[in-house]
């Protein structure tokens, strides 16, 4: 088995084309067509389809940290154990957390936890990077995750990303779920007119003092 086939400059690369690029040792770099990476451990056990198992996006897991996961999860598999079936054994706490750019990659390996989605990763990984990449990662954005315990709320806060999926007192706003505004009537718009009205305006107008 070839092992370490890629390397930190490769990886770094910006114009890498959209595919997948084995490291050996079933662990490969997905690139998207949106140009996000993440890494990714495909295997197969007693002839049956292949899984593919999500290490978590890159720039924040690197190179080195994702040939660890994959080291892990190989000799899971030397012990007749399915790496996916265990981490789902393992991870039953989803929560979620919402903030800006910078994403901090390093409170999802405090918590152990990992993208609840591949739409969740492919958020990490855009909103992760030491640069922002458009303005778009300034907006608030909610990302779903999952671990095998709660999550360190103080700790994300400290980082400025709020739980509110751990903190029932913490409101996240909608705007698409503010009530709809009751119409006025035409007496309530008229009072509200007249009201805006000087006291000369309303003496040229023959108002009377008490319409206003």
């Amino acid at each position: 088995m070839t092992l370490h086939k890629l390397s930190d400059a490769f990886v770094r690369k910006e114009d890498l084309a959209p595919g997948r690029y084995s490291d050996g040792g079933n662990l490969y770099l997905s690139v998207n067509p949106a140009m996000t990476k993440s890494w990714v451990f495909m295997y197969s056990r007693n002839k049956q389809p292949r899984r593919e198992m999500g290490l978590g996006p890159y720039p924040g897991m690197s190179l080195s940290m994702a040939r660890q996961k994959a080291a892990e999860a190989r000799s899971l598999l030397l012990e007749g154990i399915d790496p996916l079936d265990e981490r789902h054994r393992e991870s039953s706490h989803r929560y979620t957390v919402i903030g800006k750019w910078p994403f901090p990659y390093d409170m999802v390996r405090y918590d152990g936890s990992r993208p609840a989605t591949e739409a969740d990763e492919e958020l990490i990984a855009l909103y992760s990077g030491d640069h922002a990449p458009d303005r778009s990662v300034f907006k608030g954005v909610a990302i779903d995750l999952v671990g095998p315990r709660r999550p360190n709320v103080a700790r994300w806060e400290s980082f400025g990303w709020s739980v509110p999926s751990e903190n029932p007192r913490q409101v996240v706003f909608d705007e698409s779920r503010r009530p709809p505004a009751r119409p006025k009537t035409d007496d309530e718009i008229r009072e509200a007119a007249l009201k805006k009205l000087s006291p000369e305006e309303r003496r040229v107008l023959g108002l009377q003092a008490s319409a206003a």
